[in-house]
């Protein structure tokens, strides 16, 4: 946890655009978050061999956990959207209107396509601190932070 810790004090001295997607640290916009961030880290010269494959790996299988954790409280969420008027079909359409524009704004038009960033770091360390179980994860909560970690010393050297 003081790594993780660390790691957002570090970055979030770095990156202020990111703070606004981490107040966004929702299960949905994680999966987004981290499953364009293991395509971008696939893309990116800067990770190579067993270091590329363990993120593009930790990155993939936090993804789909917290892909899940969406997909499992859906019932809940038309539920919820109910009382303001809003059926299945329009909260679908919102939903996927809200992954449109993450995915367009993973990359700004001042980054490098196929290049991690910074705030890219952040988001997904954010993403972590919101989730203390293993479950959440898909995986130990540790092997993420050292994978994250990792990704970050990169990122960090430019």
């Amino acid at each position: 946890m003081k790594r993780l810790l660390t790691l957002a004090v570090a970055a979030a001295a770095l990156s202020l655009p990111a703070l606004a997607q981490a107040a966004q640290a929702k299960p949905g916009n994680c999966a987004i978050w981290l499953e364009e961030a293991a395509k971008t880290v696939e893309a990116d010269a800067r990770f190579t061999g067993d270091t590329k494959s363990e993120v593009v790996t930790a990155f993939e299988t936090f993804g789909k956990a917290q892909h899940k954790i969406m997909m499992d409280g859906m019932d809940k969420t038309y539920a919820d959207s109910a009382a303001f008027g809003w059926d299945k079909a329009k909260v679908d359409q919102m939903i996927a209107e809200n992954e449109k524009a993450i995915r367009a704004g993973f990359h700004t038009a001042t980054m490098e396509p196929g290049k991690l960033y910074m705030d890219h770091i952040l988001a997904i360390n954010n993403c972590a601190q919101a989730n203390a179980q293993d479950s959440q994860f898909g995986m130990k909560r540790t092997d993420f932070v050292k994978a994250l970690e990792k990704a970050y010393a990169i990122v960090q050297q430019g």
